[in-house]
């Protein structure tokens, strides 16, 4: 994991609420299932550069199965939640606007559901909650991970560069954090998130030192199978 993410995250650490947050999910973790695993927690930091980021995108809570990487909206093995087929299929049809919302093409789209592709081009994939139990999502929800994030954000809105925020997030608006004058603010809704979003780091200005970092995401992640 890169300095820059440590460094924030040892200092949240240290705070308060996050040792409220901590102590309540170690006594989560002894009477309950729990997910992501400890260790994966902060993966979707751990995939994603820094200094390459670019893209960040925030959803609402992790998937309460087994299916967990640590990454919004990712799952690994052969269960695709229906928020990771969702991303995936929004994705795919940006780049083919002919398709329809059948689930015929839909379930054709998933050998795996992961996006440590994404993460490791520079999409930062947050959720607005980051652990929950096995019987419900939001099971841990204003317990302290809000916080967590609101911090974030912050520090993201001062990144070095303009970002690309799209907001998935249903249960709480981060966008009050996010300078629109900056950065570009989407709405999980849009149905040309994709495009807008290379369009938008294509065009930022870039110091001329780091324009090698100046690359549009790929979003097609897998081979298409239809």
């Amino acid at each position: 994991m890169n300095k820059e993410w440590l460094d924030f995250i040892n200092a949240e650490i240290q705070k308060d609420y996050m040792v409220s947050l901590k102590s309540f999910i170690d006594f989560e973790r002894q009477s309950n299932v729990v997910y992501p695993a400890a260790n994966i927690t902060f993966n979707h930091m751990n995939f994603c550069p820094y200094d390459k980021l670019k893209v960040v995108i925030i959803g609402n809570a992790p998937f309460c199965e087994n299916v967990n990487d640590g990454l919004a909206f990712s799952a690994y093995g052969h269960i695709h939640p229906e928020d990771n087929k969702n991303i995936i299929y929004e994705a795919f049809r940006d780049y083919f606007k002919a398709w329809n919302n059948t689930s015929e093409i839909k379930n054709k789209l998933y050998p795996t559901g992961q996006l440590t592709e994404w993460a490791k081009q520079g999409v930062l994939l947050i959720n607005s909650i980051y652990t929950c139990t096995d019987k419900d999502r939001f099971s841990h929800k204003n317990k302290g991970w809000e916080t967590f994030n609101e911090n974030l954000i912050e520090k993201l809105n001062d990144y070095h560069l303009p970002l690309v925020f799209i907001n998935k997030c249903t249960i709480k608006d981060y966008t009050n954090k996010i300078n629109p004058r900056k950065h570009l603010i989407i709405n999980g809704n849009d149905a040309n998130w994709c495009t807008k979003a290379n369009e938008f780091i294509r065009n930022r200005k870039v110091p001329i030192d780091q324009q090698h970092h100046q690359l549009k995401i790929n979003w097609m992640t897998k081979p298409l199978n239809v």
